[in-house]
């Protein structure tokens, strides 16, 4: 949403991209539920990217900015649990 309350040129496709720099801890869970488990990275790569390789319409973005953030936070946790260390 903050993204898309910007007024920044866009086409009628856009592809989003999500980032972390640094990368050096990073845990998983919800604030809202204590005790969830989270999993601690220490040592790991600088940086992680998921690769922006899905080109989709501004629209979607706008109207379901929730869901294209849950993919693209579900796809950075993959790139990350699957980064060397952790395993």
């Amino acid at each position: 949403d903050a993204l898309t309350a910007l007024d920044l040129p866009h086409g009628s496709l856009v592809i989003p991209a999500i980032g972390l720099d640094p990368a050096t801890m990073i845990s998983y869970g919800s604030v809202a539920k204590p005790g969830n488990t989270a999993v601690l990275g220490f040592g790991q790569t600088e940086h992680i990217h998921v690769n922006p390789d899905e080109a989709i319409e501004y629209d979607a973005v706008v109207t379901r900015s929730a869901d294209v953030a849950a993919e693209l936070v579900a796809r950075l946790i993959a790139d990350h649990r699957a980064s060397p260390g952790l395993r």
